[in-house]
């Protein structure tokens, strides 16, 4: 399959790279604003002769900005081409929009969390739904980094910030474990003086258990996911989104079993393998990140958006 690359930043370098060790894959055409001479392929900035060339079978979106990206992504599903996105913020503003549209054109669109598609995690789920820990009654996850204080992360008053940078992630883990039916959730931030959250914690309440997230762009803590249970309890440090280790452990400090899973690269070869899974038909039970799951972090998100906006019109 030919791949068109929306961008060539960092992220868009590491999907460049890995396809240069597949056989399946390959980058035939690069949107950029300025010349890539140490590219053997296209190198474009107009965007409808990515459009137009049926050979480009796939469009990965890896630009900053939303509503480029939100007019790109719309052109090429309906242009029959296949899109995974790293843009989080696009895919919260025009989740629904966007879904119906792949599902009316026949293609597949994938939103890239790497924590959802590390096979580490997705080890890490089975063994806290095994009952080795008990009944789970409590999910914490952290995302934080220092971002660059010129960076569209703390520029963006309206789709920059912590949460709608960092939530889709540390979402994953509490919706796979404690489930879609949630009560309540509330959410409190730190802004700065331009509007945008630095850090943004959200308190979310079940019927039996309640779990915590905390995203941040401009205060630090540590990264750490930790599942608690009725006999014991997971942990797995910083990084846990790319899950290269975990621990289970009890009420016995001296009995600790430690689990180590394969993980190679940076998470997206695993993103990449299950997108075009999806695209050939052998990934039928889409159960790493399902379309159900996707919607409650987009109702998360919105939940957030609307109390952003109620803050600053009060």
């Amino acid at each position: 399959m030919n791949i068109a690359l929306l961008g060539f930043g960092t992220v868009g370098k590491a999907f460049y790279e890995l396809t240069l060790g597949r056989s399946d894959l390959r980058v035939t055409s690069v949107l950029s604003r300025r010349p890539r001479p140490e590219l053997p392929c296209t190198v474009t900035n107009d965007f409808d002769e990515i459009v137009r060339d049926r050979s480009v079978g796939i469009v990965v979106e890896v630009m900053g900005g939303l509503e480029p990206a939100y007019r790109y992504i719309c052109a090429a599903m309906r242009a029959g081409k296949h899109v995974v996105t790293a843009n989080k913020q696009l895919m919260c503003a025009h989740f629904e929009e966007l879904t119906s549209l792949a599902k009316e054109k026949g293609v597949v669109l994938m939103e890239a969390v790497k924590a959802a598609y590390c096979p580490g995690f997705q080890q890490l789920i089975n063994v806290a739904k095994s009952g080795k820990i008990g009944d789970i009654v409590d999910v914490e996850a952290s995302f934080t980094r220092l971002a660059d204080p010129l960076s569209r992360e703390r520029t963006d008053a309206e789709y920059g910030g912590a949460f709608l940078e960092f939530g889709p992630s540390v979402l994953v883990p509490v919706i796979k474990l404690m489930g879609k039916d949630y009560t309540s959730v509330t959410f409190d931030s730190i802004y700065d003086g331009n509007g945008v959250d630095l850090y943004t914690k959200a308190d979310i309440r079940y019927d039996n258990g309640f779990a915590t997230v905390k995203t941040g762009v401009g205060v630090k803590t540590e990264g750490q996911l930790v599942v608690s249970g009725t006999k014991g309890y997971i942990i797995a440090q910083s990084p846990w989104w790319l899950m290269k280790k975990f621990d289970v452990r009890y009420e016995d400090s001296s009995k600790i079993e430690h689990f180590e899973p394969r993980f190679q690269g940076d998470g997206l070869r695993y993103e990449i393998s299950d997108f075009v899974s999806k695209i050939n038909g052998t990934d039928k039970k889409d159960y790493k990140l399902t379309a159900g799951e996707s919607t409650i972090m987009s109702e998360f998100v919105e939940k957030f958006m609307e109390q952003k906006k109620n803050r600053k019109n009060g």
